[in-house]
């Protein structure tokens, strides 16, 4: 991932958790809020709900070792719990292929203070305004969506949201793949690897 990208990962997470706080402090509550992202948005509610609490400490191990390895990632990954944009914005992992560009990262939107982002419901209702674009899709049965600053994807790089409360996400994002659809097929293969961790899967 080059620095630019580094870069734009850090603030998009920052950002995003920022406008969720701002949302919420002018609705005058959370309930209210995310009742109202819900149907500006049409964002679907999070049936049974995922709680990631466990691998906040240490979110590399929220990817299945395996997943990782049948990427061709052999290296372990780089967590980061402590900068401010994880403080803020919620615990990553970065994952480097060895002799290669390409780059994966991870991140739980779950500030240190427990401010969760808004959920998709949120991400779909930053369209137009912090996203470029904000496509809604869903990865075994949870609703996702692929959004992000610019639309990078022809190049390689894809952000995909996915929603596992109504209130919080994970966030996948691939980078130096071979364009849109290499990039975006490996970060829902990721996704759906969490999820079924998350559901008590290895």
């Amino acid at each position: 991932m080059n620095r630019n990208r580094i870069l734009g990962f850090a603030g998009l997470l920052t950002a995003v958790t920022i406008c969720a706080g701002c949302s919420q402090q002018t609705a005058g509550t959370p309930s209210a809020d995310t009742s109202s992202s819900s149907s500006q948005t049409g964002a679907p509610k999070v049936a049974q709900p995922l709680d990631p609490g466990a691998y906040l400490g240490n979110p590399c191990t929220i990817v299945p070792d395996q997943t990782i390895t049948q990427l061709g990632y052999t290296d372990p990954g780089t967590p980061n719990t402590t900068s401010q944009t994880a403080v803020t914005g919620g615990p990553s992992c970065q994952w480097i292929m060895p002799d290669s560009a390409k780059t994966i990262n991870i991140a739980i939107q779950r500030s240190s203070s427990g401010t969760d982002n808004g959920g998709i419901a949120k991400i779909l209702s930053l369209n137009g305004s912090l996203f470029s674009f904000a496509e809604p899709t869903d990865v075994s049965g949870y609703p996702a969506a692929y959004a992000d600053t610019q639309d990078d994807r022809p190049r390689g790089a894809c952000s995909l949201w996915v929603g596992i409360q109504d209130d919080l996400t994970f966030l996948v994002a691939t980078d130096q793949y071979s364009g849109a659809q290499d990039s975006c097929d490996t970060a829902k293969q990721i996704a759906a690897a969490v999820i079924s961790k998350l559901q008590g899967g290895s």
